[in-house]
């Protein structure tokens, strides 16, 4: 198409290289009950990265384990402070439970049933 430019894109990792990284990565992973899955995902983000070239540059991945474990733990301490209000609203308010199990099943009936595709 008119206008439109494309680039070259280039990736000159082997898989020789990338055996060591992925099974020291499972391993260290297995051993610690995945706490060291953010760090094996900031040495597999650096490998790919610094091994792709796009338009004649190169890439690289400046973050660091500690920082997407981090992420990760804010990201699990919201969900968990979502989930303990939301159980501690019906706990509080039991009858908002048959209300939301009621609207769900006419939500469900209404969308999914066989009916409403008539």
């Amino acid at each position: 198409m008119k206008g439109q430019s494309f680039y070259h894109a280039h990736f000159d990792g082997s898989i020789g290289e990338y055996c060591p990284i992925f099974f020291k990565n499972l391993i260290l992973t297995i051993l610690t009950l995945g706490i060291y899955s953010a760090w094996a995902a900031t040495e597999n983000r650096k490998y790919f990265l610094s091994h792709l070239e796009i338009a004649s540059r190169r890439y690289f991945y400046h973050g660091t384990g500690l920082e997407l474990l981090i992420g990760r733990l804010k990201a699990m301490g919201i969900l968990l402070i979502v989930a303990l209000a939301y159980v501690l609203l019906f706990i509080t308010f039991p009858k908002l439970l048959d209300d939301t199990f009621l609207l769900r099943d006419y939500l469900y009936l209404s969308f999914f049933s066989p009916c409403s595709l008539l």
